[in-house]
């Protein structure tokens, strides 16, 4: 799907790359196109989401925008077709945040700038940045400026060797519910079983992991869903998400978890299937690490 002339404007820069090491403990580098993409209705299938949002979060969004009339961050989208290439030289600016080194450099080819937008295959699939995206379609509409029409974007292509997902596991401080006869049940002897375990597990079914102080045990539901769409279902209360296992397991030891659920993140493939499907997946599925720095990018409204 190519765009239409003004959909996706490059932002004065030629790329962007983020240096880190992921909760795997490997060293990655990501590289993305900063730009300004037209903000359009999912409906019209130019930006899809793939996770639901909260209406809180969205309300706080777009009174900072009423407030500021600044692009305060950048909302992280995927594209199919080749991201930008490393650039030698100096970049414009470097920054370093929570072991996440972050550069930008300028574009000021205009043949450069036709090239990487050439690149640049839809639909744009949102990453990181739904609810961003959703308060800044409803201030447009209030606005109705072509100046609110655009967000400021990352835009990062699916084939990036730098692009993981990470899981989210959930935890719950509140009552663990009884799944004798519901699902398969293999006691495992610990963690490091445990993942090997899960790993093993096809993707044609749901599974996760359920640590408790008396054992782990690998859990596998017989219909096709996601990992998280299983434990999700099990209306747990007082939940919090961590993306290690290894702090889950501790704070299942250390009494401040009565119970923790450790789930496979989702494929990017799978995440593009529910956009392009137009299903949601539930929140919290998915964890495109590092999210973006915020306060790096910045973007006025009258630009």
């Amino acid at each position: 799907m190519a765009f239409a002339p003004g959909c996706v404007r490059v932002w004065s820069t030629e790329a962007f790359a983020e240096r880190f090491t992921g909760p795997d403990g490997v060293r990655r580098t990501r590289r993305g196109l900063v730009a300004r993409v037209r903000l359009k209705p999912y409906g019209e299938g130019v930006v899809l989401p793939h996770e639901g949002t909260f209406s809180g979060p969205k309300e706080a969004r777009l009174r900072l925008l009423h407030a500021t009339h600044v692009k305060p961050s950048p909302i992280f989208m995927l594209h199919h077709g080749p991201g930008p290439a490393p650039v030698a030289g100096p970049a414009a600016l470097e920054a370093e945040l929570d072991g996440v080194g972050s550069r930008l450099w300028r574009l000021d080819d205009p043949a450069a700038i036709e090239g990487l937008l050439g690149a640049v295959e839809g639909p744009l699939l949102i990453a990181d940045g739904h609810h961003r995206y959703e308060a800044a379609l409803r201030f447009h509409e209030e606005e109705g400026s072509e100046e609110s029409a655009y967000v400021l974007a990352v835009l990062v292509g699916l084939g990036d060797e730098g692009l993981e997902i990470f899981p989210t596991h959930r935890l719950t401080a509140g009552a663990v519910p009884d799944l004798d006869g519901r699902f398969r049940q293999t006691p495992l002897a610990g963690l490091d079983e445990a993942a090997a375990a899960l790993a093993g597990v096809g993707r044609d079914h749901p599974a996760f992991v359920l640590l408790r102080p008396e054992g782990a045990a690998l859990i596998e539901g017989g219909e096709p869903a996601l990992d998280t769409e299983l434990v999700d279902s099990l209306a747990l209360s007082e939940v919090a998400y961590t993306p290690s296992a290894a702090d889950a397991e501790r704070a299942v030891a250390a009494g401040e978890a009565s119970a923790a659920f450790l789930v496979r993140p989702p494929t990017v493939q799978q995440v593009e299937e529910f956009a392009r499907a137009g299903v949601r997946m539930p929140p919290k599925s998915t964890y495109f690490f590092p999210k973006l720095t915020s306060g790096l990018l910045l973007s006025p409204f009258d630009e």
